[in-house]
């Protein structure tokens, strides 16, 4: 398996963490974090970090997880999905039975959330 290597003050970093971090954290905070799980270790005499197999295989597995379950999961959410699925099916009754609940329980008092 091929390895990603990057510099901390390389561009390569700042394009795999992201440049638009609104938080003041030290990179060498979160670098330190990924090191201890094991996700990237130091190359030694250097300030450049290599993706481990670990991290990587952790990389995919997200990678995966949002194209597979969290992406389609959220277009079911949205008003009109731009397709017909069970899932937007589904939480549409979901939303129907909690607003008639909520209907009971609280009269007509409640705000709609259209």
């Amino acid at each position: 398996m091929s390895s990603i290597n990057f510099n901390t003050s390389n561009q390569t970093f700042r394009q795999l963490v992201g440049n638009g971090l609104t938080y003041h954290v030290p990179r060498s905070y979160d670098l330190r974090r990924l090191r201890l799980k094991g996700l990237i270790q130091r190359i030694p005499d250097t300030h450049t970090y290599q993706l481990t197999t670990w991290g990587c295989r952790v990389a995919i597995f997200f990678t995966k997880l949002y194209e597979r379950l969290f992406h389609p999961g959220i277009v079911a959410t949205l008003p009109d999905p731009p397709f017909p699925s069970d899932l937007a099916h589904a939480l549409a009754s979901v939303a129907t039975v909690l607003d008639r609940w909520a209907k009971n329980a609280l009269g007509e008092a409640l705000p709609a959330l259209d």
